[in-house]
């Protein structure tokens, strides 16, 4: 134990002490279920959840990178990314949203007055990082074309809008901005990584009336 939290603790750059305030030690075969249970998407926020396998898959990669891994801890990892495959392939588990951002906006659906109201929506998305990309794909999935994108990087919003489809707009503005955007939309979701909240009781109450009701749907994941 001591000796791969030292390991997280250098590739990570977070001190020992703070790892240990986080940590979940299991042993044998508690920690094998575990792995199991976490491959097949049994132990996400969001039932199947599908980018958990490919983030165990990056642990496997680290695993074979790293000395002093044995041949049982390769062999687990292949078999639990195995049986991340089949759980996925051969059962139901993956058939609704399998993921925070897709749950995110079927959640915004079906709070919005009817089906075709996501297309006509004043939306505004703050963050623009992996899960607030997945935000953006999965709400122009759903039919909705123009949004409003904050973010510190206007070139990760440059980005994400050149793998749009012809037809999608996404609008780039600054941290600074995002309290007059929030007064224009009507749907927000929050997705960053920051240690303090984005919108406070005081900035809600001084936003002026949407013409519809607002919505805020928050998937951030703080430092």
């Amino acid at each position: 134990v001591k000796e791969v939290t030292e390991w997280m603790s250098k590739r990570s750059g977070i001190p020992v002490s703070d790892i240990r305030q986080h940590w979940l030690l299991l042993y044998n075969e508690d920690a094998t279920q575990h792995l199991f249970e976490v491959s097949a998407g049994l132990d996400s926020l969001v039932l199947g959840e599908s980018q958990i396998l490919s983030q165990v898959n990056i642990v496997n990669r680290l695993v074979k990178e790293t000395k002093g891994n044995g041949q049982v801890i390769r062999e687990l990892f292949q078999k639990a990314i195995s049986a991340g495959g089949r759980a996925r392939n051969e059962t139901n588990i993956g058939s609704g949203a399998v993921s925070l951002s897709s749950a995110a906006v079927e959640l915004a659906l079906k709070k919005l007055p009817g089906p075709a109201a996501l297309s006509s929506a004043m939306v505004l998305v703050v963050g623009a990082g992996n899960m607030g990309k997945l935000v953006i794909k999965h709400l122009v999935a759903k039919g909705c074309t123009k949004m409003v994108v904050v973010n510190r990087s206007q070139e990760k919003v440059a980005a994400i809008r050149e793998e749009m489809k012809p037809g999608v707009e996404i609008i780039y503005k600054p941290p600074d901005e995002m309290l007059a955007c929030a007064a224009e939309a009507n749907v927000i979701f929050t997705s960053t990584s920051s240690a303090t909240p984005l919108f406070l009781k005081e900035h809600v109450e001084v936003l002026p009336p949407p013409h519809a009701r607002r919505l805020f749907v928050d998937i951030s994941v703080p430092r």
